[in-house]
């Protein structure tokens, strides 16, 4: 079960990684509010993550990538 779980966390740790890295730009970062979201929270955190700097959303989504793929292979290790 370990090894199940410590590769779909590697898959998607990499694949958080592929799109933070080399997909995401300032526009990805900068969307429109929809205003018209049943959940408050949602709306409310990507009102915050917009009001930060690109660079630091970006790395905080790299962070996120390698801590998926860490415990991945934690799992299967």
């Amino acid at each position: 079960m370990n090894i199940i779980l410590g590769v779909l966390f590697l898959i998607w740790g990499l694949i958080i990684l592929a799109i933070g890295a080399k997909k995401m730009s300032d526009k990805d970062l900068k969307a429109e509010s929809r205003g018209d979201n049943i959940l408050f929270e949602i709306e409310w955190l990507t009102l915050l993550i917009q009001k930060l700097p690109s660079p630091l959303v970006r790395s905080f989504v790299i962070i996120v990538g390698v801590a998926f793929s860490g415990t991945g292979v934690f799992l299967i290790v």
